[in-house]
């Protein structure tokens, strides 16, 4: 029984792995703000702007989604003044 224990104390909890893909999700993100014509900077600047600080790492699961919510705002508003010029 304790072979299994140890084997299984090694995958990440459900917390842990929701937690991974806030954070990359928050990547993904960013990288399309890139794309969208942004600098990664600016990106930076929308999490702190909505929550106050630009450091992921130190951020609540609440936070986290807050910032997520922020930066897909973000890239619509990019796409509609994308739109807007190409008319």
């Amino acid at each position: 029984m304790s072979f299994y224990h140890k084997a299984l104390t090694g995958f990440p909890s459900e917390q842990e792995s929701l937690l991974n893909n806030k954070l990359e999700r928050i990547e993904v993100l960013k990288l399309k703000l890139v794309k969208e014509g942004y600098q990664p900077s600016e990106s930076e600047y929308f999490i702190k702007s909505a929550l106050g600080t630009a450091k992921v790492s130190e951020m609540s699961m609440e936070q986290l989604d807050i910032a997520i919510e922020a930066l897909e705002k973000q890239i619509l508003i990019a796409q509609k003044c994308k739109q807007l010029f190409k008319g």
